[in-house]
């Protein structure tokens, strides 16, 4: 496997009002993202403090909540 079969795993800190947008980007422009990176790119998680009314989880724009995350492991 080349490192460019490999695809780039992006992990996110927040997911207000920017952070919200830049996921939506990077789900919904994916592969257009992927080409021009020349790697595929994968949104896995998005840390955040709380997931209670939390104002960047909205369904129109393709946040799912399993994305999500309170606590972070390293």
């Amino acid at each position: 496997m080349s490192p460019a079969d490999k695809p780039v795993r992006v992990g996110m800190l927040g997911c207000g009002v920017v952070g919200s947008q830049v996921a939506r980007l990077l789900l919904s422009d994916t592969a257009e993202l992927s080409t021009r990176a020349g790697v595929k790119i994968e949104l896995t998680r998005i840390a955040v403090r709380t997931l209670k009314d939390y104002p960047g989880l909205n369904p129109s724009q393709q946040i799912h909540s399993r994305l999500l995350m309170t606590q972070i492991s390293i």
